[in-house]
């Protein structure tokens, strides 16, 4: 049995969630600057020598920022003709990614990830397309039913891009057993994690987020696998090692951690033919 206090520990975490809410609502800091510098030219050494991508999906949109860096990058293959496909059940969040993409044949639906809703407008769009689903998976109590969708939305020429936080990342509350951060036991039979990473994401407020579930990479190799993916690519993604990184970071008590170990990972599939 743990030795911390249960409920002190599900209302500190809770708490926790809130603070990280509000400071991706208001996009402030530390979390703009490493998708700038490290998540998208990730994305964009992968997707650069694709094939045309008539659509992107972009599932569990966010306020578009991820989207609209990859579209605006010098290296990216994509332009104004790009079709977008917005997906989020956040309706505010949604409202401010649709204002990001004036210059697109847009379409945003409402819904949560796991409904067949936003299947339906996806299944019969222009191929080749792209799914993108960055620091979602991590959120999500059943990949299971979410990638089955997926493999279902995708077709031969398709692709899937997800990135996922590091379950391993080394800022970590250990020996602190978390109930609301257990692995589902019925969908994976993987292990049970009894610590949580935390992630900062903000240098105004040092405000740290924290996953609902910690899943190890094998797992999500597995739960691919299970759902008929085909794992193209798994690449650690880390802060570089320059002075640039360090002045964006200097002002976290984390930039240490932040600069030398990876906190994500990017994840490219495709469907099992």
């Amino acid at each position: 049995m743990s030795m911390y206090n249960r409920t002190y520990w599900n209302n500190w975490c809770i708490g926790l969630w809130r603070k990280a809410q509000i400071e991706w609502i208001n996009r402030k800091g530390q979390d703009y600057y490493y998708r700038d510098y490290v998540v998208i030219p990730a994305v964009m050494k992968h997707l650069h020598d694709c094939p045309p991508i008539a659509t992107i999906i972009d599932l569990g949109c966010g306020d578009g920022y991820t989207l609209e860096a990859i579209l605006n990058n010098n290296n990216s293959p994509f332009n104004g003709t790009t079709r977008i496909v917005l997906v989020d059940r956040s309706i505010s969040l949604l409202n401010t990614a649709k204002n990001r993409f004036k210059k697109n044949s847009l379409k945003a639906i409402h819904c949560d990830l796991h409904s067949i809703k936003w299947l339906s407008h996806v299944i019969n769009a222009s191929t080749p397309k792209l799914l993108l689903c960055a620091f979602v998976l991590q959120e999500m109590p059943s990949l299971k039913d979410f990638l089955r969708l997926v493999n279902k939305a995708l077709g031969r020429l398709d692709i899937f891009v997800a990135i996922v936080v590091d379950p391993d990342y080394a800022i970590s509350l250990s020996g602190i057993h978390c109930q609301m951060n257990k692995i589902g036991r019925k969908e994976l039979e993987g292990k049970d994690w009894e610590w949580a990473s935390v992630y900062p994401i903000s240098t105004n407020s040092h405000t740290i987020y924290l996953p609902y579930f910690h899943r190890s990479l094998e797992d999500y190799k597995k739960i691919f696998e299970i759902n008929g993916l085909v794992l193209n690519t798994m690449e650690a993604l880390s802060v570089p090692n320059t002075p640039a990184a360090h002045k964006i970071y200097q002002k976290t008590v984390y930039t240490e951690a932040i600069i030398e170990i990876s906190s994500s990972q990017l994840l490219i599939a495709t469907k099992n033919i």
